[in-house]
């Protein structure tokens, strides 16, 4: 995974406008989802506006990701494979593994308070339906990160402490950084946005927009493999989730990865010996302008497949 930075005001007139026409839908879709689940306090896949998520991650794919899989980086458009519209916090359903290791297919059921209920009830968690058609909870995906051994509807969180409605007062509310929406039916409990949930959920996955540096949490060595990287001398949750939940200890994933810090490296290589053989540049000038080689660059922005394990190749050389 490599950081991934998106804002949609930065977008071009016309790509705006289509954006705009995107968010409008999702707010029709989102109004209708949660009156749905307040009108019987359940929800079926069949409730849910598929053509709204799938134009959204249609979007994201063309113009933000470079038609590249969220989480392993495979480009999708290569592999011949259309990207799944991957729910980072799960839209129905929610469930975790107490541990997150190579080969453990074993899931736990989240269970959240639901505050709606006098007293409050203990209930399994339905998913974040409201966040359903969220572009920040929106991902493009491969069907091997999101399905198969992959994430489905995994949310892992410190503690295994789930937010769903929260009671809160208004001022409390007005403070809050995201698109906040009360309950109609249960005044004073808030659906809260994706920004806001993190504040009351200490989450344990990486997420290519909030990270601006995942490589803190996990690493690749020359050989493709990934591995969890340590903080404060301890393996990184974050790290450890992800790899798990994403399934990113995968063989063919390290062989696609080292295929692509061999090809990378070359480059580098051929460049450095032009500025410094054939230009006469020093070792410290020849590096500097390799960085800036275009096809370098490009991996820098994570335009490429495989950028970041590129990126811990090259940097393996010191």
């Amino acid at each position: 995974m490599i950081h991934v930075p998106f804002d949609p005001e930065t977008l071009p007139a016309k790509l705006k406008a289509e954006w705009k026409l995107l968010q409008d839908r999702a707010k029709i879709a989102t109004d209708a989802i949660i009156e749905k689940w307040e009108a019987g306090r359940n929800i079926t896949s069949d409730d849910f506006d598929t053509t709204v998520w799938r134009d959204i991650k249609q979007f994201l794919m063309d113009h933000v990701f470079h038609k590249k899989c969220a989480y392993c980086e495979t480009n999708l458009a290569e592999a011949r494979q259309d990207a799944d519209a991957e729910h980072f916090r799960p839209k129905g359903g929610v469930n975790f593994k107490k541990k997150p290791e190579p080969g453990n297919r074993k899931y736990t059921r989240a269970i959240v308070a639901d505050v709606s209920q006098k007293p409050a009830e203990e209930i399994a968690h339905p998913g974040y339906f409201w966040l359903a058609y969220n572009w920040k909870n929106l991902l493009p995906a491969c069907r091997y990160c999101n399905s198969k051994d992959g994430k489905k509807n995994q949310f892992p969180v410190a503690q295994e402490k789930y937010a769903f409605l929260v009671p809160m007062t208004k001022d409390e509310a007005a403070k809050l950084t995201g698109l906040v929406r009360e309950s109609k039916r249960w005044p004073g409990n808030y659906y809260l946005d994706f920004d806001d949930l993190d504040r009351f959920e200490e989450r344990y996955l990486l997420h290519p927009y909030w990270e601006e540096n995942p490589e803190k949490h996990i690493g690749f060595d020359e050989f493709g493999r990934i591995y969890v990287k340590e903080i404060d001398g301890k393996p990184s949750p974050l790290g450890k989730h992800s790899i798990s939940a994403y399934d990113l200890w995968n063989t063919d994933l390290d062989k696609a990865r080292q295929k692509e810090q061999e090809r990378v490296n070359n480059l580098f290589d051929s460049s450095f010996v032009y500025w410094n053989n054939v230009k006469g540049l020093s070792i410290a000038d020849s590096r500097e302008k390799t960085w800036k080689e275009e096809k370098i660059v490009e991996v820098k922005k994570g335009e490429t497949a495989y950028s970041r394990a590129a990126l811990d190749r090259l940097k393996l050389r010191g």
